[in-house]
């Protein structure tokens, strides 16, 4: 095998299986795939750079030890801030050692998070980073972006059917937010699988695009397809990730295959009938019939 890649991110619409891909990456000895960081989210997130822009000039050591109270204090969105176990002195000297560009920050809680794993290469999933893989390719030249895709109608199903999103204007249940949910949902989608053949045209050797039904369904072949992308041996620990949260109820299995038809006796007809007239081509071009 070649070099490793310096890091690797995981990118896709959301509920789409970024975190099975996360667990199964993760089976391997040399990979760490942490959790969510949202560090580019700003529309309704307070993510890691929304809320650094907020405190002020890093260059100021003491807006930098704010960020860092802010990380510690569980300020910032993501499922990682909430599981961190980061040694924060140790964490807070690197930053104020580092030139304290965002890419800096970024690359010292990835290298941070890693050694705390005990692996070789970092790795983070957000889902929503898929709009910033130009970024994240600038940043990092040596990284490898893998997008997971899966069919919108069920991603529009675990949506409907997992907790009351906090931070959804409408309560969960009722007529106006599952029709909300079928807009954003379906628009999220789009414009994350659009991306892929621009991603592949412009990163042919960094970026790599898989599908949630491969890597279920033809599992062995996928995730070898995978390893031959980063460039890493297969390890059989990649087969069996843990049991996950679902949408449809606590600890599934995600290697069951009966998962992936569930949203056909989910999603009501008039969801279906608009997802399938609205999306029907770009669902054509991987596979998905309307």
């Amino acid at each position: 095998m070649g070099a490793l890649p310096s890091h690797i991110f995981v990118v896709g619409a959301s509920r789409s299986g970024t975190k099975f891909l996360q667990y199964t990456l993760s089976g391997h000895p040399q990979i760490h795939i942490t959790s969510e960081t949202h560090y580019f989210s700003k529309l309704i997130h307070n993510g890691f750079i929304k809320v650094a822009e907020k405190i002020g000039d890093l260059q100021d050591d003491q807006c930098l030890k704010l960020l860092v109270d802010s990380m510690f204090d569980k300020k910032i969105f993501g499922t990682f801030w909430k599981e961190q176990q980061l040694d924060r002195e140790r964490l807070q000297q690197r930053f104020l050692k580092s030139d304290r560009s965002f890419r800096s920050l970024f690359e010292i809680l990835l290298d941070e998070d890693r050694t705390l794993a005990g692996k070789v290469v970092a790795g983070e999933k957000t889902p929503g980073h898929v709009f910033h893989v130009d970024t994240l390719l600038e940043w990092f030249p040596d990284a490898r972006i893998i997008q997971i895709i899966r069919d919108p109608r069920a991603v529009l199903s675990s949506e409907i059917h997992k907790d009351a999103k906090p931070d959804y204007p409408i309560a969960k249940g009722n007529f106006l937010y599952n029709a909300g949910l079928l807009v954003t949902t379906s628009l999220g989608w789009y414009l994350a699988v659009r991306k892929d053949r621009a991603y592949q045209n412009r990163y042919p050797n960094r970026y790599y695009s898989i599908t949630y039904e491969d890597l279920l369904l033809k599992r062995q072949a996928t995730i070898d397809q995978l390893c031959d992308f980063l460039q890493v041996d297969f390890h059989g620990d990649m087969l069996n990730p843990p049991f996950m949260d679902s949408s449809y109820g606590r600890k599934k299995d995600r290697t069951d295959a009966s998962l992936l038809d569930q949203w056909r006796s989910k999603l009501p007809t008039w969801m279906l009938t608009i997802i399938n007239i609205v999306l029907k081509r770009k669902m054509q071009e991987f596979g998905y019939n309307a």
